[in-house]
Order: C-alpha cells, then structure tokens, then sequence
C-alpha cells in the first residue's frame, strides 16, 4: 500500500513537471507573438501619422523586408516611422520622407551584406550621421566627414557659407555621399541572399513574421480577456 501510494505521488509529481514542461513554453510563445503583433500595430498608427497618405505603401513594402532586408515586419515599419518622423520634421513632404526611409533602409541592407554587418547596426550608424557623428558610419563609408558633409550641401544648394547650410540640406548630403561611395554595395543583400549570413538574417525575420501573424489573433482575445478583469478589479475596487 505504501508503495502504491509512493508511486502514486510520483506519478502526479512527474505529471505536474510535464504540464509545466508544456504550458509555461506555451505561455511564453503566446506572449511573445502577442508582443509582436502590439509592436505591428504600435508601429503601424506611427506610420499612417507620420507617411499620411503614404503609409500604405511603407505598409505594403514592410511585408516583404524580411526577403529584401533581413528585417521582420514590425523592425522594418519601427525604422522606416522612426526615419520618416525625423525626415518630416526637417522638412521633406510624406512623400518624399517615405521614399527615403525606404531608399535609407535599403542601404543599411545592402551595405550591412557588403560589410558582414545587420541592417539594424547599419541603419543606426546611418542615424548617428544625421546627427553630425561619424565615426561609426566610417566603418562602412570611410571618407565621410564633417567637412565632405557641408561640402556636398553648400554644392546642392548653391550657398557659399556653411553657417547658412540648413539641416535638411546637410541630411540629403549624407544620403548623396552614402549612395554614392556605398555604390559597389548596391543590391549586395539580394545578389547574396543565399550566403548563410544573408539566410540567417531572413530566417530570424521570418520566424519574427510568423510570431506577429499568430499574435494577430491572441490581440483580440487577450484585449477582451483584460477588458474582462479591468472591469471586474473596478467592482471590487
């Protein structure tokens, strides 16, 4: 009898670990899609804000960044609304602000292919150097420099002194001299998508893709379930 009841306990025991085992793996994978999808949509309100009537089409390329940047959907629409939002506030219409975080992020793909480096990694040195600081940017685009900066803006613009350069000006300088000296890496990422480092970089998006696509249904439901509880916590408040 006790070994029965020993074995008994053992068994619920070893059941318990098993639930465990299968339901907190569950759980975590259900929290992390619904994350993704929260950022898709957060991301998404930042886009239709920022790109107005341009956003569709940054939503439209977003779904295929996976395959052309090695970016998930919710990084490349988080980086294009995070580049369009500084490009309008210097000034360039939507439209122009959409087509440049798209040219910009295409870049960061292309270059981070040629270099061995992530199109995030690249994307944020390009960023660095809409602030005036280069350095890091030069791992990728050597000869670029404050002074090659008002350079190229005082040509584009036809003033004669730096001082009067505006920040927009300087911004398209960068984009020119990124484009032109980074031109040997144009379409890098596609012409090797198939290397390792390229296929690995589009498998990570894709598993991320798949994480928003499951998490767009838990949204709904896990809205309504706290919706639920909010409500019950406010009665017994």
């Amino acid at each position: 009898s006790n070994n029965l009841q020993s074995t008994g306990k053992s068994m619920m025991g070893f059941g318990s670990l098993m639930t465990l085992g299968i339901t907190a793996p569950l759980a975590l994978a259900g929290k992390a899609a619904f994350d993704a999808a929260s950022d898709i949509n957060e991301s998404l309100n930042k886009v239709k804000v920022v790109f107005g009537q341009s956003s569709g089409e940054i939503d439209k390329w977003s779904k295929d960044a996976a395959k052309n940047l090695g970016l998930s959907r919710r990084e490349a629409l988080a980086a294009a609304g995070g580049f369009g939002d500084m490009f309008t506030q210097l000034g360039f219409t939507q439209e122009a602000s959409g087509k440049m975080s798209k040219s910009v992020l295409q870049m960061s793909a292309d270059l981070g292919s040629f270099s061995n480096l992530d199109t995030a990694d690249v994307s944020d040195r390009i960023t660095a150097a809409f602030r005036g600081e280069f350095d890091s940017l030069q791992k990728v685009i050597p000869n670029i420099n404050a002074a090659r900066v008002e350079k190229e803006a005082l040509a584009l613009s036809g003033k004669k002194l730096a001082s009067e350069l505006t920040a927009q000006e300087k911004a398209q300088a960068v984009l020119n001299i990124v484009e032109k000296d980074g031109a040997k890496a144009k379409g890098d990422f596609a012409k090797t998508s198939g290397d390792a480092a390229n296929a690995q970089k589009i498998l990570a998006a894709q598993i991320d893709d798949l994480k928003g696509k499951i998490g767009v249904g838990l949204l709904p439901i896990v809205t309504k379930g706290i919706s639920i509880f909010s409500g019950l916590a406010s009665a017994f408040a």
